[in-house]
This record gives C-alpha cells, sequence and structure tokens, in this order.
C-alpha cells in the first residue's frame, strides 16, 4: 500500500495497519498469525474512536464478542498499531 500522503501515526481511514512487534513482545505472541495479520482502517464515529485512542478495522469480531448496539469489527488502541509502509520504533 501506497502510505504518500498520510502523516506519521494518522490513521485515516483506507490505511494499512498491523501490530507493533512492542506489543507483540508485551504480550508473548512471538509466533502465530497475529504478527502476519493486516487490517484496514475504516471510518467509524463511536465513543472509543471520538476519543482519538482507538481505530476501527475490517477485522471481523467473533459473535460471541459482540454486544447491543456495538459494531461488529474489531477496535485496536492506535498505540499498538503501526502504519504498514511507514518505519515506527515501536516496531524495532
Amino acid at each position: 500500500m501506497n502510505t504518500s500522503g498520510v502523516g506519521f501515526r494518522e490513521f485515516k481511514p483506507g490505511v494499512l495497519v498491523m501490530l507493533t512487534g512492542k506489543f507483540l513482545r508485551n504480550t508473548g505472541q512471538y509466533t502465530g498469525a497475529a504478527g502476519q495479520s493486516k487490517w484496514i482502517v475504516q471510518p467509524c464515529e463511536c465513543t472509543l474512536c471520538a476519543s482519538g485512542e482507538f481505530v476501527y478495522t475490517d477485522e471481523p469480531l467473533h459473535a460471541s464478542l459482540w454486544s447491543e448496539g456495538m459494531q461488529p469489527n474489531r477496535h485496536i488502541a492506535k498505540e499498538n498499531l503501526f502504519i504498514v509502509g511507514q518505519r515506527d520504533s515501536r516496531n524495532a
């Protein structure tokens, strides 16, 4: 994905993101699919996203995790993500 025109850590809808190496190490996810998973940031106006600390992704939540009025995809804290194609110290 071309990240030109996207500011550093600017998680706009359509941007491709992955979990940071720092997050994966801190959660003990040294192997497995989490480190290879990529998601596209989706537009969202919920309270989590409005706080500026979370983004809404295209990763579907398991149906058992839904609650009424909740959107069916995963919200992830911005601190745990990096934009694919951007160098980020949290991913070292």
